[in-house]
């Protein structure tokens, strides 16, 4: 419920309602259960995941992110999140991960470089080609996000169902090439 409520915009941030949500989901982006078995981490393949404690704190956190932006405690519980041992944890982060770039394109830059070099499974490295590729960040960013596809395109043969993120990537560099006339793509 936190979460559906950091989402609407309408609402002052001061309001009861958001300052509660907040502090609920910032304390459980640090909640310690449950935790998957490494094997069954590994698997994350596609976006499937069950409302824990964590999962939902990293779609609250986004949707205040999006919504009102960054603060110390915001911006520590995302790289928190952004590391977490649950793949739908960091799925989550990955794929609205464009709403920090809204607020801080450095962040984002960092976060996604991070992400990039850490992650192991074909569904999170999914999520973040969706946000680094995302048309608002191309318009800004072309050659940043060029050369980030080109390392995703090193890291993702290795990967089963890789091609769910090629897919994704070669569909932004093509697009890349041909509206924005950029021959790096």
């Amino acid at each position: 419920v936190a979460g559906e409520i950091l989402k609407n915009d309408t609402l002052p941030a001061e309001s009861q309602p958001i300052i509660l949500s907040r502090i609920i989901v910032v304390e459980a982006s640090a909640y310690p259960y449950p935790t998957s078995a490494p094997e069954i981490q590994d698997q994350f393949e596609q976006a499937v995941w069950s409302p824990t404690p964590r999962t939902e704190a990293a779609q609250g956190v986004m949707r205040y992110i999006w919504t009102r932006g960054l603060d110390p405690d915001l911006e520590a519980a995302l790289k928190t999140l952004s590391t977490d041992p649950e793949p739908a944890v960091r799925y989550m982060v990955a794929t609205s991960l464009v709403g920090v770039y809204k607020h801080d394109r450095v962040l984002f830059w960092r976060i996604a470089d991070s992400m990039l070099e850490r992650e192991s499974t074909t569904g999170v490295l999914r999520g973040l080609a969706t946000s680094v590729c995302h048309g608002f960040v191309v318009r800004n960013d072309q050659d940043a996000v060029v050369g980030w596809i080109a390392r995703v395109l090193e890291r993702v043969p290795p990967l089963r169902r890789g091609d769910d993120v090629v897919d994704v990537v070669i569909d932004s560099a093509t697009q890349i090439s041909i509206y924005f006339d950029n021959n790096q793509a």
